[in-house]
């Protein structure tokens, strides 16, 4: 067990990071996007962090983890998002808020109309959907995880068939 420190804690409190965790757990995904380690609660830990027996030990397991390139991440379950993938994400995601969107299309209708898919090379795709109709989006798993980080519903649109990346 590791005996507190609150300078440590201050720390954790006070280093920025972008992480997207994920573990697949039927019938939905755990879902977790967090921009400081002490942000995590109780839950979020218990999901991803094998190793420590309270909040403070799990949360000083991860932090070294993150800071430390070599570290080993043994401790760890479930997938950790790609930081270019995160990057995306959160980026998309920000549009979403910045524009006052409230249906996940007008994200990437407005993107389209501002040609700025560049900047999403690792989460884009071509959406094949019933009818024939193409569209540019995002592939289905951040579609899945965006809507679920933006509190959006996922319903509503035609029968996706096929994500094409591009």
């Amino acid at each position: 067990m590791t005996q507190y420190d609150a300078k440590l804690y201050r720390k954790m409190v006070t280093t920025p990071v972008n992480e997207i965790f994920i573990k697949n757990k039927c019938p939905n995904d755990y879902i977790v996007h967090f921009q400081k380690i002490t942000d995590l609660d109780w839950p979020d830990l218990q999901q991803f962090i094998s190793n420590g027996i309270n909040r403070f030990d799990k949360l000083c397991i991860l932090y070294d983890a993150l800071l430390n390139d070599s570290a080993s991440w043994d401790f760890f379950k479930g997938e950790r998002l790609p930081r270019e993938v995160v990057d995306e994400i959160t980026h998309y995601m920000s549009i979403y808020h910045t524009q006052k969107f409230s249906k996940h299309y007008e994200i990437n209708n407005w993107i389209t109309q501002n040609d700025l898919w560049e900047q999403f090379r690792n989460i884009r795709s071509l959406n094949h959907h019933v009818g024939g109709v193409v569209v540019k989006g995002i592939r289905e798993t951040y579609f899945k995880i965006t809507c679920r980080l933006l509190a959006i519903s996922d319903e509503g649109g035609s029968r996706l068939e096929k994500c094409q990346p591009w």
